[in-house]
């Protein structure tokens, strides 16, 4: 029987941007948010609880008891369930993969009701959101993880937005956007997280930083240089989810003094593509911050990973053979090993209209073709990049599987009843922004309905970016 045992419910803990402890990172893309409780069934928060009073949360307590009788738990583990049907690797069969996680030692770990006996079972990975400050208004993005976006939010959409089940009102007072509940956005201040992090630093495994942009906040940077100071970073593992557009002095000589520091950067698209989608960002300095890392220290792991979604239904394949033919000495490797070349990828689940399978079903048999030419990409690129037989073998296994899951869900998922939304929703940002999505994506746009008369454009409008449909 397939196990569904997963390490965040026993040695996890994971905050949103709000404050709002949840269950795990993934779960966030579940109706539920993955959101714990306190015991008279409010929403846990960071700034209002210790974090050992959370884990033993009824959320928590009822998740291990489910998956220690085996039972699915959809209403808070969707996503993983959901990649695992079409072949994608979730979150949890990756931590499962962690050499210091142990089914055994979890279930021993705790009672017949789920209640965990944290003595046994020290907290080993966390996962801090360290409020919502960030320099990008991304499409796919709300004002809970950016707050460069309360002013379009409230111009374009509503006077309201939510970061889980809490609601948090906008309102513009021409210099300033006033956001009613602010503070929360800055629970860390009132948290003992850190407190908790530098007692427990003995026993953590990984420390993942999010945002927002981590690398903007001012917390991350002290946390960091603490756990530096203290003589604790060499026990440590750093990871991120970072968009690269800054690459602050020094970071990169405090990351040299950790076990381990992995880097992922977000990038969707080649060139203008990618700055369209990511509203704000340049490619060409994000660039050039990869290739400062490409000549980090061997213990900084970086990859460019993308948030595949209908936008870059197509130009995703010509991101993927740009990363291929790029000249970097690291990125997207393990290490120095050639052989170890990867892509690395995540599904867009919200915006619900957004997602690849709102992609028309009259544009799929395009999708499957271009998604064969990117296979026989990889075989040619191998073949010249390889040599020995057997590591190109299986190197071309390792990247073929890249897309693989993404045609098992355009084969079985059909939401293109949303397209109409899909349009609506970059139409208001094209206006509101001058930029124009039937420029930077003319075919796509084409296929997908739109208009061929454009907003008015801004100085800045991105130049097309195409791609074989």
């Amino acid at each position: 029987m397939k196990s569904v045992l997963c390490p965040w419910p026993w040695m996890g803990w994971s905050s949103e941007t709000s404050g709002q402890i949840r269950v795990c990172p993934a779960s966030q893309a579940s109706v539920s948010h993955g959101l714990c409780q306190t015991a008279d069934g409010k929403v846990a928060r960071a700034d209002a609880m210790t974090i050992e009073e959370s884990r033993n949360g009824p959320v928590l307590t009822r998740l291990r008891k489910k998956m220690l009788r085996g039972e699915e738990t959809p209403e808070i583990c969707s996503r993983c369930i959901n990649e695992e049907s079409i072949g994608i690797q979730s979150r949890r069969q990756l931590e499962n993969t962690r050499p210091w996680v142990h089914a055994e030692e979890m279930i021993q770990a705790i009672d017949r009701d789920g209640g965990l006996d944290t003595s046994k079972m020290p907290l080993r990975l966390f996962d801090v959101r360290l409020g919502n400050r960030c320099n990008l208004t991304c499409r796919m993005c709300s004002p809970g993880s950016s707050h460069k976006w309360y002013r379009e939010w409230a111009a374009t959409k509503s006077s309201h937005f939510n970061s889980g089940p809490t609601s948090y009102s906008l309102r513009d007072e021409g210099a300033n956007v006033v956001v009613e509940g602010s503070a929360d956005f800055t629970w860390y201040e009132r948290s003992d997280i850190w407190e908790r992090l530098l007692a427990t630093a003995d026993e953590i495994r990984e420390l993942h930083f999010s945002g927002g942009e981590p690398l903007l906040i001012e917390a991350h940077h002290e946390m960091v240089r603490q756990l530096v100071v203290r003589g604790l970073a060499g026990k440590i593992a750093l990871s991120y989810n970072t968009n690269l557009t800054a690459l602050p002095h020094g970071i990169t000589d405090l990351w040299a003094q950790f076990r381990e520091v992995q880097v992922s950067v977000s990038l969707d698209a080649p060139g203008a593509a990618n700055d369209y989608i990511r509203n704000g960002s340049q490619f060409d300095k994000i660039i050039a911050n990869l290739r400062e890392l490409d000549a980090s220290g061997p213990n900084v792991i970086v990859w460019i990973s993308s948030c595949v979604q209908l936008m870059n239904s197509f130009v995703v394949f010509d991101l993927a053979e740009w990363i291929l033919a790029a000249d970097f000495k690291k990125i997207n490797r393990w290490g120095a090993d050639p052989g170890s070349l990867f892509l690395s990828h995540n599904q867009l689940n919200r915006p619900q209209a957004m997602r690849l399978d709102v992609l028309p079903l009259n544009l799929r048999p395009k999708w499957f073709a271009r998604h064969a030419l990117f296979l026989q990409r990889v075989r040619e690129h191998c073949a010249l990049a390889f040599r020995d037989e057997e590591m190109r073998a299986r190197v071309v296994e390792r990247l073929s599987a890249t897309f693989a899951g993404y045609a098992k869900l355009l084969e079985s998922s059909d939401r293109s009843q949303l397209l109409p939304e899909f349009r609506a929703e970059i139409t208001r940002g094209d206006v509101y922004r001058g930029q124009s999505f039937t420029r930077t994506f003319p075919e796509l746009a084409a296929g997908l309905g739109f208009s061929s008369s454009r907003p008015a454009l801004s100085a800045r409008a991105p130049e097309p970016h195409s791609s074989p449909l």
